[in-house]
């Protein structure tokens, strides 16, 4: 799998989770923490690798700001 296709598949699972149990603390951070595991070896990669590992981050601030919706 690529970084987009489970970053698309793990905000599905959040909007999900989300709509049926409410927003918590640290909303998002298991789920970043296991992409950024999975991924590590992008961090430090060819400058696409790197692009691509951003989109985690960006997931992150994606979690740690969502109120809802889409």
């Amino acid at each position: 799998m690529s970084i987009k296709t489970d970053i698309s598949k793990t905000k599905r699972v959040l909007i999900n989770r989300a709509m049926r149990s409410g927003l918590y603390e640290n909303f998002g951070e298991r789920e970043v923490r296991k992409l950024q595991d999975k991924y590590s070896n992008c961090e430090y990669g060819c400058p696409k690798q790197r692009a691509e590992y951003k989109q985690i981050d960006e997931l992150d601030r994606w979690a740690s700001t969502y109120q809802g919706g889409n």
